[in-house]
């Protein structure tokens, strides 16, 4: 769920479509791993430190950096057979759009409750959420909200 919700975040935050990356060349110390004797284990260190450096720069607005994670991370899943944008099927957005759309606006709702001190209210949001099966992540840069695991 990590690595999938970073490509998806990544991908919306550069406007990528999510295209081939077969094409694009492996971080060295992948191949490395993967030269030896396929050494799994060595290649899914690299694979995560690509997504923390991927986050980093995506909380710190980096589209540069951005763009060299997300391609290289995507690359590296593509050749384990686990890039999440190759999982997707045709699906119709409206219902996650919607979804998104309503849990936004409550995010909003709580951030003006907390900003006026108003801890019931933005409590009581935090709550509904969570009753609803929203997960709600505080982070430097406002409210995240994922589906509860």
């Amino acid at each position: 769920e990590r690595i999938s919700g970073f490509v998806a975040r990544a991908s919306k935050a550069l406007s990528d479509d999510g295209g081939p990356v077969a094409d694009h060349p492996l971080p060295a110390a992948f191949s490395a791993a993967m030269d030896d004797d396929l050494n799994l284990a060595e290649a899914l260190v690299v694979v995560h430190e690509t997504l923390r450096a991927g986050n980093t720069a995506l909380a710190e607005g980096d589209s540069r950096s951005l763009r060299a994670a997300l391609l290289d991370l995507r690359a590296m899943l593509d050749v384990l057979g686990l890039d999440p944008t190759t999982w997707a099927t045709e699906v119709d957005d409206r219902y996650a759009d919607a979804l998104d759309g309503l849990v936004q606006a409550e995010l909003t709702a709580r951030a003006d409750a907390r900003a006026a001190k108003d801890f019931a209210t933005a409590d009581a949001i935090r709550d509904r959420l969570a009753a609803a099966g929203i997960v709600v992540e505080d982070g430097a840069t406002g409210a995240r909200w994922s589906l509860e695991a």
